[in-house]
């Protein structure tokens, strides 16, 4: 199946937009180290995995953190609950597009459930 003429120029204007609406994303960057100077925390770029999913028809799982991985940097486009002992919405509180920063170990799973 060939993609039409649209989908292959891309939209131009007067074309309707058919893609689906933004979604309900999880933005995990993980990262090996961090360092604390001052009052903030930050990592040193880039990331070592970026991990993107969706939770807009329910709650949704990491992949396994890397072997490396100690830190992760969480942002959401949605308040949800976040917990490492799986579907939960009795988890942390994650306010929508404020970046939070935790502790993790290599193979933990962080599910995310809007509230």
């Amino acid at each position: 199946m060939t993609a039409s003429s649209s989908e292959r120029r891309g939209l131009v204007m007067g074309d309707i937009d058919t893609r689906p609406a933004p979604q309900q994303r999880v933005w995990i960057a993980e990262f090996p180290s961090m360092r604390v100077e001052a009052i903030a925390p930050f990592a040193q770029l880039p990331s070592i995995v970026r991990q993107v999913f969706d939770i807009s028809a329910g709650p949704g799982v990491s992949k396994p953190m890397s072997a490396n991985t100690r830190y992760v940097r969480i942002i959401t486009e949605v308040e949800c609950a976040m917990s490492t002992e799986g579907v939960t919405v009795a988890g942390i509180i994650l306010p929508r597009f404020h970046v939070e920063y935790f502790g993790v170990t290599p193979g933990m799973v962080i599910t995310v459930s809007p509230i």
